[in-house]
């Protein structure tokens, strides 16, 4: 009877230190069987190191855990493997982030903000079952096969002013998810079949984009897919993203180097509308001329560096509208494809920064190329992009500043009238 007394306070010291140590570290609210736990370090650099023995009791009914302004914390195989309830994990201004493989039995919203150095093992969320995952403002070594892997029915998947080394074969499998966003980032290398999505919304937005490989990118939206103000370097193969969706919309991109076989991987659905507008484009290639594209695209404004050579690709659309509203950025001036067309034709070879070609059209700059970032620690608070409603393409003027600019004048003509 003694041994038996003896073994269950061993057992109730155990289990006391178990939950003491975590809440030794972390403030614990209620102190026993805690639903919510936040650690935040006193220090920038402590490392906060626990063990799946550490949540073996009293976290059964945990459903926050926040850890901020530490230096290090690794989330061990199974870490969390009693945290039953777990709804939200968020990790912010944090030096050093690892999780290792497994470490959920369940998980509905992941959030990671402010970190230096974020690294993922293979299948790290299987068994989470999770709801939303936002990465914002941290930085990604490489990103290994099926990081996210098989991550279904996510309300919300976010990457936003996120870089990545390397994305490898199978990192992000996203099935079923209603918005996927990918914004301000940047990816130096994806490898083929790196990243493939499966969402009602996509959007990928002021990002860079480089050294793909075929199929990097696999997108099927059941509402639309986006691309706007992003980078792609000259190493493209001829097919880096697929896409099947309703509306695909290509607008406001650099492209140092295109191919039409290029933007035709990204026509999305047969009967859909594709929209290819205000784009730059430094080289364009093509190994025969271009055909008239169907009537379900829309492609104007978009700026090219032009030579005379390029001009024999056209030589198929010479009665379209694409040579009015497609333009030749020149040193002075912006003119159409088919004033450039034309200048070639009287005279070849031809300069086609000649002056008496520019005309009235104002210059409209290239987009820039957007550099590679490796983000620091910061509190600031960055300006979230929303896919609630679709990507706007122009700005337009505000009524408030018509109504003003038609008083101003009128009461300039009364006073003019009084004097």
């Amino acid at each position: 009877m003694k041994s038996c007394f003896s073994y269950i306070a061993l057992l109730l010291t155990a289990t006391s230190a178990a939950a003491e140590n975590v809440c030794e570290s972390c403030h614990c609210e209620p102190e026993y069987e805690p639903q919510t736990v936040s650690c935040a370090c006193e220090t920038p650099d402590k490392v906060l190191d626990f063990t799946s023995r550490d949540f073996e009791v009293n976290f059964k009914n945990t459903l926050n855990f926040t850890v901020s302004n530490c230096g290090k914390i690794v989330f061990k195989q199974n870490l969390f493997r009693e945290l039953q309830k777990l709804d939200n994990l968020k990790i912010q201004n944090v030096k050093d982030v690892r999780f290792e493989i497994g470490v959920f039995q369940s998980l509905n919203h992941l959030r990671l903000r402010n970190i230096k150095e974020l690294s993922f093992k293979s299948n790290a969320f299987h068994g989470g079952q999770m709801k939303s995952v936002e990465i914002r403002q941290s930085n990604i070594g490489d990103l290994p096969r099926y990081a996210f892997h098989d991550v279904n029915s996510l309300d919300k998947f976010v990457l936003s002013d996120v870089h990545i080394h390397s994305v490898q074969p199978g990192a992000i499998m996203l099935k079923d998810n209603k918005a996927v966003e990918i914004v301000n980032a940047t990816m130096d290398e994806i490898a083929s079949n790196a990243i493939t999505i499966e969402a009602n919304y996509v959007v990928i937005f002021n990002s860079a984009l480089r050294n793909m490989k075929p199929v990097s990118i696999n997108v099927t939206a059941k509402d639309q897919f986006i691309i706007s103000h992003t980078e792609f370097d000259e190493n493209m193969p001829d097919n880096p993203i697929t896409a099947m969706a309703p509306v695909v919309n290509i607008s406001n991109n650099h492209f140092q180097h295109l191919k039409p076989q290029i933007i035709k991987n990204l026509t999305g659905n047969l009967d859909g509308n594709i929209i290819f507008i205000h784009n730059t484009i430094d080289t364009f290639d093509s190994h025969k001329p271009l055909n008239l594209p169907s009537s379900n695209w829309n492609i104007q404004g978009n700026q090219f560096k032009c030579s005379c050579e390029m001009f024999g690709l056209f030589e198929n659309l010479k009665n379209s509208n694409i040579l009015d509203n497609n333009y030749c950025m020149l040193s002075k001036c912006r003119v159409s494809l088919r004033q450039g067309k034309e200048k070639c034709e009287r005279q070849s070879p031809a300069n086609l920064d000649d002056t008496d070609l520019c005309k009235t059209v104002p210059t409209v700059a290239p987009l820039r190329p957007r550099d590679g970032r490796v983000l620091g620690l910061t509190t600031q608070e960055k300006t979230q992009f929303t896919t609630h409603m679709p990507l706007s393409l122009t700005t337009p003027k505000s009524s408030a500043s018509i109504h003003l600019l038609s008083a101003i004048l009128f009461w300039t003509l009364i006073a003019l009238k009084l004097l």
